[in-house]
């Protein structure tokens, strides 16, 4: 697997090229560099954090060891990323911070729970965070500076929410008393209650994949 670059009129550029997979590329506010993650270092394809500069192609490792690192999400200043850590000796994932050039890494996790990023920061100091306990779930805001957690939206460990690139709003496919089981809801981050219904009867049967779609627009360097 290997990451492109596709403009709004469907042109393409190929961005990497190597023997390991490429995934989940995101660039950084000021369009210089894209984060991804990728399995090229490691012989069990367990993934490590990469950044890519947009002029030259340089690919610059951020992570590493025997633990996967993904979903990278850019700060909003483009000075730090989050993203999400899987271990494999059974611990919980963990939400994870580093800075762009590879110092300052720190992971939060929760007791007998799991803790992942989720599309966006909500601010410089928070980043909105996945929190799964059991068969219940959550969305909320986490200090990366002081760790401290907020739990603002609980949820069902199978519903599907997505937040947008500001933070600020979820759509979601989600269990709510008064709507259906298949139900999409459009609802701001900090006002869970106040829900708007989104009209899904005029797409085709399918399946789902909810998305916001991103008001920026790469600079080209």
């Amino acid at each position: 697997i290997d990451l492109f670059d596709i403009t709004d009129d469907g042109r393409e550029q190929r961005l990497t090229t190597a023997v390991g997979d490429d995934q989940g590329g995101r660039w950084s506010p000021d369009g210089r560099w894209l984060a991804f993650y990728t399995g090229r270092w490691n012989a069990s394809s367990h993934y490590d954090l990469a950044i890519m500069e947009a002029r030259s192609g340089a690919v610059r490792r951020l992570t590493r060891g025997s633990n996967s690192d993904a979903l990278p999400i850019w700060s909003p200043d483009g000075s730090r990323i989050a993203f999400d850590r899987r271990y494999w000796d059974a611990r919980p994932r963990s939400t994870c911070i580093i800075d762009v050039d590879g110092r300052n890494e720190r992971c939060f996790s929760i007791p007998g729970g799991e803790l992942s990023p989720r599309d966006a920061w909500y601010d410089e100091s928070h980043i909105v965070v996945w929190i799964g306990n059991g068969p219940w779930a959550g969305l909320g805001r986490l200090d990366v500076n002081s760790g401290k957690l907020d739990t603002t939206i609980v949820l069902h460990r199978s519903d599907d929410a997505r937040v947008s690139d500001d933070g600020r709003w979820v759509i979601c496919q989600c269990r709510r008393v008064g709507y259906s089981a298949t139900a999409v809801l459009l609802f701001p981050f900090d006002d869970p209650n106040r829900v708007v219904e989104v009209d899904m009867s005029r797409l085709k049967p399918g399946r789902r994949i909810l998305a916001f779609e991103s008001t920026a627009r790469r600079r080209h360097y």
